[in-house]
């Protein structure tokens, strides 16, 4: 075959080739690739508006307990570090006794139990307390990347935003140059 029996061949194709034919491959590929397009704009919008203020507000709630915590556990450890410094009263108070008998049950079998707390106790209690306090302090290390990217990529500079309109202006593109070539056919 030489190559002038190639040529034939194509214009013998082209003239077999209907003028009125549908472009159903185009509208197919058309049609899945704009799917494709409205199902990714439908989950970027659900995560926008349903799932990230779902995770900005258990940040904020999380946030919120370790201050309270944090504020709980420095007012008690101020309290006892108060109440150290608080002479207790030499002169017994006077404290009048009741003046109407009252009726209560005898409990019978009753442990004794003292309510005085002891030295140990409160030694305990305070480093239970300063324990506490030294977990509710460190906070959790964060990772962090040890190399930064690099900022020199396309969408860097334009965005998302304009990466969707940069798809658009190329679909109108690409029907405007079938427009064309079915008007010059």
């Amino acid at each position: 075959m030489a190559f002038t029996d190639m040529e034939d061949l194509e214009e013998e194709q082209e003239e077999a080739t209907p003028a009125g034919r549908s472009n159903r491959n185009f509208w197919l590929i058309f049609g899945i690739l704009g799917g494709i397009l409205v199902l990714s704009l439908a989950c970027v919008l659900v995560y926008a508006l349903v799932i990230r203020p779902q995770q900005i507000e258990r940040a904020n709630s999380v946030a919120a307990t370790d201050v309270a915590m944090a504020t709980e556990v420095a007012f008690a450890m101020t309290q006892t570090d108060v109440a150290k410094h608080i002479a207790p009263t030499r002169t017994p108070t006077n404290t009048p006794l009741p003046v109407v008998a009252t009726r209560t049950s005898v409990i019978q079998n009753a442990e004794i139990t003292s309510t005085a707390t002891s030295v140990d106790e409160a030694i305990a209690t305070r480093n239970a307390l300063l324990t506490l306090a030294a977990e509710l302090t460190t906070t959790p290390a964060i990772p962090t990347s040890t190399t930064t990217l690099p900022d020199s990529g396309f969408a860097d500079e334009v965005g998302v935003p304009g990466l969707l309109g940069l798809a658009l202006v190329f679909v109108v593109v690409i029907f405007l140059v079938r427009r064309m070539r079915a008007s010059q056919a």
